[in-house]
């Protein structure tokens, strides 16, 4: 019986200690986020049917209770944003969301979007089967983001339009 565990425990460390058929890890896994990047939009088919996005910017980062808001069924930045959810995804980080983009298709929310535009760790991100599929924002997104901030309002209670 000692025998055949000693025969194990070498060849245990024996395999250990061979390469594997894997460049690295870290390509492994780099491969593979690549891989299910391009399979992001799949789990979306409708995305590119998405007509309309209520974009919604926190004026508070920790509490995302005050925000102002535009509305917009742009082709361009529609398209911006389609564009970027084709690229590859990027590490989570620690930066905050300012905002979330509702997508709409004829006239029924679609899909969430979160976005980062100002900290050096822009983003936008999404979640899809459960995971959390963060992207580098693009400098084209970024810059409609935020020219369209400055046209956000705060939104108005119903009591307070029919007053």
């Amino acid at each position: 019986m000692r025998k055949y565990g000693m025969i194990l425990l070498l060849a245990i460390f024996w395999s250990c200690g061979q390469p594997s058929d894997n460049k690295t890890s870290e390509s492994k896994d780099t491969l593979a986020v690549e891989r299910f990047d391009k399979e992001v939009l799949k789990m979306f088919p409708e995305t590119a049917d998405v007509d309309s996005l209520a974009i919604l910017y926190f004026t508070d980062k920790v509490k995302f209770r005050y925000y102002t808001y535009y509305a917009t069924g742009d082709k361009g930045i529609i398209n911006a944003l389609y564009k970027n959810l084709e690229t590859v995804t990027v590490s989570p980080d620690t930066c905050t969301k300012d905002g979330t983009i509702y997508c709409y298709v004829k006239g029924n929310v679609y899909n969430s979007i979160y976005f980062n535009i100002t900290d050096p760790c822009a983003y936008i991100s999404m979640i899809g089967n459960g995971r959390l599929h963060r992207y580098k924002i693009s400098e084209d997104l970024k810059a409609q983001l935020l020219d369209l901030k400055s046209k956000a309002v705060e939104p108005v209670a119903a009591d307070a339009k029919n007053k």
